[in-house]
């Protein structure tokens, strides 16, 4: 191919190009027509309330790659759903706009980027006063839409909530186990239970899981019963509302009593900690003014030794002579006057002895000094023997523990912990029928001595414990229940040998107890109802007289799983310590009891008659704590103790 050749090739490339360019420009303005006249149309039939045709001509738009890139379309489809009341899909629209718009080369995001701020606002509202809710509709049957109490006082968000049932009705309908909302934060009513929306968690991945109840004759009495309050005003859920923002204030004023009373305690032990240091460093300067004064009196009597020594050594020949001439001049005069008086008896000459050792102690100043030291020295080694007795009478005291000198008889605290079994009444057509269950505990207290008898030192125990236990929280099956007690009783202990002991214990407990039943618990407790057509429950409460009794769940009484517990207790166990430690470890067995009394809605309440044909009615007033709708239970089993 010759250069002529390629130059006309290329002019041809060219000019199709340029044609192929004309061509475009023109589609892409009759593109650009139709979506605006798709959208224009839209907005009207959205005006008119057709929200079929409406959902229609935007969905045209988006079906173009024009309309895919403007952010119009997004925001209108969003609205048609936000005028449906259907948050979530309002939401996932407007989340694809705001990811399209960052992807996109050719965004429209309209003039000054309008449609782009509408896209943010409608979205940010949405994650201001919306969270995403899992509704698990029951097993078996048509479940009751949440109730909103107190309702939304925007009327937009309130025509969300009226729409639940119909939205709860549309997954019913279309076979759907769980479904996905969005849900003004607020409360609401879930059967007996007030859950609590704050807001701020829109992923479907964390939602929280609501169980709706099943619309029974009970449940729908019981919804129709919160509607009516809420019409009239008497919200329940206002006033448990207004009750925990009493409880926080009151529990803010405790947190800072206590803080306060902390930081007192803390300025109390530095105050002390500083007194006692100021108080070792005197008595540090003491002793060491103490031995700088002795070791000054030694160094002095030393030298004063020195002094005497070489003195003495200096005076010795003249002393002799002395002697010597004294001793000749008395043997001359013994010669003389033999017939004289007779030298002086043994007495005179001790008296004698005496007064002139006193006359050289006197006129010795070194003797002074030796007498004062030896006194000093005698005084140092009596004392030193006191404290090698006071030392040698504790050792026998660690080693051999007489009951009345034994550390086991002083203030001291302890920590037990246990587990063990507990019985628990199941109801039965002909009675009640005898179970077994499981029980744990822990229990911290303190022990004050009192007085010694005659069998051993009595002392007073006063505790807090947290108990685990079986209640009556399913009708069908038992709950776990968490309690808090306060104890007070006397203790007695009873000397064995060393430091081993027996101790007993007697006393009564009073404490709340609350039970709050899991999903599965729950779910558990619905399959397990299934399995018993004729008798539905079979823990829980019997109401009225032999000959017109009915058996009665906790839950249809109104339990919130609130209750009180009080009853006695006894341990008994041994305690022992390694010979001079100072904490007690031991073993004990222990038996309890536990009255429940469930706190439930005080009224009347209407029973069908059991074993009876027909519609026999029965009924029976009940106060919110009463002895027939309470929970006996009695526990035994083994536990460890520490005391220090």
């Amino acid at each position: 191919m010759n250069g002529e050749q390629r130059l006309g090739m290329g002019l041809l490339a060219l000019l199709a190009a340029l044609c192929s360019l004309f061509m475009t420009v023109p589609a892409q303005a009759d593109e650009a027509q139709e979506v605006r006249r798709l959208l224009a149309n839209g907005w009207t039939f959205l005006e008119a309330r057709d929200m079929r045709k409406a959902e229609e001509a935007f969905a045209a738009a988006f079906d173009t790659q024009l309309g895919r890139n403007t952010a119009e379309t997004y925001y209108a489809i969003a609205a048609v759903w936000w005028e449906r009341r259907n948050a979530m899909a309002a939401y996932m629209w407007l989340s694809d706009g705001v990811k399209a718009s960052r992807e996109s080369f050719s965004w429209d995001g309209g003039q000054g980027r309008e449609w782009d701020r509408r896209i943010g606002g409608r979205k940010r509202f949405i994650e201001s006063n919306f969270t995403v809710v899992k509704f698990r509709a029951p097993a078996r049957g048509k479940p009751l839409a949440p109730l909103a109490d107190p309702p939304p006082l925007d009327p937009v968000l309130r025509e969300f909530t009226e729409r639940l049932p119909v939205i709860v009705a549309e997954g019913i309908d279309a076979r759907v186990e769980l479904q996905w909302v969005l849900l003004p934060n607020g409360s609401y009513w879930v059967g007996g239970r007030l859950q609590e929306l704050a807001g701020g968690e829109l992923d479907p991945s964390r939602a929280i899981s609501w169980e709706l109840v099943k619309d029974n004759r009970r449940n729908r009495r019981q919804y129709e019963a919160q509607i009516a309050a809420i019409e009239g005003g008497d919200s329940l859920a206002l006033k448990m509302l207004k009750q925990g923002e009493v409880e926080a204030a009151q529990a803010g004023r405790r947190d800072a009593a206590q803080a306060a009373a902390k930081e007192e305690k803390n300025r109390q032990e530095i105050l002390r900690e500083a007194r006692r240091k100021e108080a070792e460093k005197e008595f540090q300067r003491r002793a060491v003014e103490e031995r700088k004064r002795r070791e000054a009196a030694l160094e002095e009597a030393d030298r004063r030794e020195r002094t005497t020594q070489s003195t003495a050594g200096s005076d010795k020949p003249k002393s002799d002579q002395g002697k010597a001439a004294v001793v000749a001049d008395a043997g001359a005069a013994d010669v003389d006057q033999q017939q004289a008086s007779r030298a002086p008896n043994e007495q005179d000459q001790a008296e004698v002895k005496q007064d002139e050792s006193s006359e050289s102690h006197a006129g010795d100043p070194w003797a002074r000094a030796v007498q004062k030291m030896e006194a000093m020295q005698e005084e140092e080694r009596k004392e030193a023997s006191d404290r090698r007795a006071s030392v040698e009478a504790q050792s026998r005291r660690a080693g051999k523990t007489p009951p009345d000198l034994d550390a086991y008889l002083a203030r001291r605290f302890y920590i037990a912990v246990g587990g063990g079994g507990v019985g628990v009444a199941r109801l039965t057509d002909s009675g009640t029928d005898s179970e077994l269950g499981w029980q744990g505990h822990w229990e911290f207290g303190y022990v004050a001595p009192l007085t010694q008898t005659a069998r051993g030192p009595l002392g007073l125990a006063v505790a807090l414990s947290y108990n685990n236990l079986p209640v009556s929280g399913c009708s069908q099956q038992q709950t776990r229940g968490h309690g808090l007690a306060l104890h007070a009783a006397p203790r007695i202990g009873f000397h064995l040998k060393g430091r081993l002991w027996v101790q007993v214990q007697a006393g009564f407990h009073l404490g709340g107890l609350g039970t709050w039943a899991t999903a599965d618990e729950r779910t558990q407790c619905a399959e397990a109802r299934l399995n018993f057509p004729t008798s539905q429950v079979a823990y829980g409460a019997r109401l009225g007289s032999d000959g017109s009794s009915a058996r009665i769940s906790f839950e249809e009484l109104g339990w919130r799983g609130y209750a009180l517990t009080l009853g006695p207790d006894l341990q008994a166990g041994i305690s022992f310590a390694p010979r001079a430690a100072p904490v007690y470890v031991g073993a004990q067995f222990y038996l309890r009891h536990d009255q429940v009394f469930a706190v439930i809605e005080e009224g009347t309440y209407r029973y069908r008659v059991e074993g009876q044909d027909g519609v026999a009615l029965g009924q029976q007033k009940l106060d919110s704590v009463s002895s027939t709708v309470s929970m006996a239970r009695f526990q035994f089993g083994l536990r460890a103790l520490v005391a220090f």
